[in-house]
């Protein structure tokens, strides 16, 4: 059935209604309901918040916002030997708007246009070492009994419960509440997939609510790469409630890149969690360059001795665009190390928000933790706030933060020009070098996508001056 037959809801006052159209089993009504309840007594953020205090949502008319039930889902096909999706060379583009090589040299790709599912495919090495990379729609149904698909779900059912406990403010319980599509990995114990698995969601409409999610899970000494493109289409004002939970076993890796490119009209907001366990090693990253107010965090809990946690981001702001970023690495464990590293740049009267918090537990002796975030300011009217925090509660640590707000540096600017370099290709080389310390920590697959994107914005900067 296509989502456009599918009766709408106010995204904010019909979600009961809305939460029986779905049909999911009873564990998923009790979490659903559990988040409502909650949802309907809490207030939105407001500046009075400190994690809000820098970023005023109360013009929003989150009444006005419509949301769908989740829509079709294809049956799954099998990708080329080579990770490539068997599709017509001579096919020019899929409904996404992808060219047809956008999932090649992939362990699974799954693609949702709004909710609908319109492509959803998995290698034969996946298949065969038993890994899980599905709609979230079929995990919830209980008429599968494939034994994997019962861990997956387990382990879905623990995380989206953890992650309604812990929900701090109205924004997470509404995502939590909704839930309108998404997509769950699991990958078995002490199995290895080296090409990265590919989440593509893009949006379209007026005034319309997703709250797509995805589910990671990497059992003891699995090891696994996912890669989430966001996008929307040209005109239309969208707000995207997204969020992500994901956990990594003993010995186990993870690594979780996200790249959100929304039209100038629409909103996002995003949450993700991720759980840690012993010598596990967790990366996630995030390119964040759309949308006209976005907001987005995530929380990385080093729960296992010798665990890994690496969080890393760029973002390029716009016109008034506002960008609001934060990250908490949370060490609950000894002997465990977390670096993060935030690269943003500001253009026109565009402003960022990073804040970044180093959690330090009782028990977590011997903790080694960094964080860093630079901006670049490129005119004067531009603006970024950086609020770096450590909160210790024991010793025997090492924990430090760096932050940088300035503009391009007139020295290294004229030691280009003196080496034959304009002035527009110096500063052209210098913003694209800021960030390239961090876009090289993105997995090769977005490499490319992310240094196009930080061209195309440091010419607009150029074509300015």
């Amino acid at each position: 059935m296509s989502n456009t037959q599918l009766r709408e809801f106010s995204a904010t006052k019909d979600l009961e209604q809305y939460a029986h159209s779905c049909g999911a089993p009873d564990w998923v009504g009790a979490l659903r309901a559990e988040a409502r309840g909650r949802f309907a007594v809490a207030e939105w953020p407001s500046m009075r918040d400190e994690e809000w205090r820098r970023s005023d949502i109360s013009s929003y008319e989150f009444d006005s916002y419509h949301v769908r039930p989740p829509g079709q889902v294809l049956e799954p096909s099998r990708l080329q030997e080579d990770g490539r999706r068997g599709v017509d060379p001579s096919e020019q583009a899929t409904e996404s708007g992808d060219t047809t090589d956008a999932g090649s040299g992939v362990s699974g790709v799954i693609a949702f246009k709004n909710q609908d599912c319109i492509e959803y495919a998995l290698s034969r090495e996946a298949e065969e070492a038993g890994v899980l990379f599905v709609p979230l729609s079929r995990v919830l149904s209980e008429a599968n009994h494939d034994p994997r698909m019962a861990e997956a779900r387990k382990a879905v059912e623990r995380l989206w419960g953890a992650a309604v406990r812990q929900a701090e403010n109205r924004v997470q319980l509404w995502h939590y509440s909704t839930l309108t599509h998404g997509a769950v990995l699991y990958v078995p114990r002490n199995h290895e997939l080296r090409r990265p698995f590919e989440l593509r969601l893009s949006y379209d409409g007026d005034k319309a609510f997703f709250a797509p999610h995805l589910f990671a899970i990497t059992e003891t000494g699995a090891r696994a790469t996912v890669t989430v493109r966001s996008s929307g289409a040209d005109e239309g004002e969208v707000l995207v409630n997204a969020g992500f939970d994901f956990e990594v076993g003993d010995n186990g890796a993870l690594s979780i890149a996200e790249l959100h490119d929304l039209n100038i009209d629409s909103s996002l907001f995003s949450n993700g969690t991720g759980y840690l366990g012993r010598d596990a090693v967790g990366a996630h990253f995030v390119g964040q360059f759309g949308g006209m107010f976005s907001k987005t965090r995530v929380d990385g809990h080093l729960n296992g001795s010798g665990a890994n946690l690496h969080l890393d981001g760029v973002y390029f702001g716009r016109e008034d665009q506002h960008m609001d970023l934060r990250t908490v690495q949370r060490h609950n464990a000894p002997n465990a190390l977390s670096l993060a590293l935030y690269k943003g740049a500001m253009l026109d009267e565009a402003r960022s928000v990073y804040q970044g918090l180093i959690y330090v537990d009782h028990d977590a002796t011997q903790t080694d933790a960094y964080l860093t975030n630079n901006n670049l300011l490129l005119n004067d009217g531009a603006r970024a706030d950086s609020i770096p925090c450590l909160q210790i509660h024991t010793n025997d640590v090492k924990c430090s933060h760096g932050s940088t707000t300035g503009k391009i540096d007139r020295n290294q600017q004229h030691y280009l020009q003196t080496r034959g370099f304009s002035e527009a290709e110096a500063k052209q080389l210098l913003v694209a070098g800021y960030f390239d310390e961090v876009i090289t920590r993105a997995p090769e697959s977005l490499r490319e996508q992310l240094r196009g994107i930080v061209s195309e914005r440091i010419l607009e900067a150029l074509e300015e001056d």
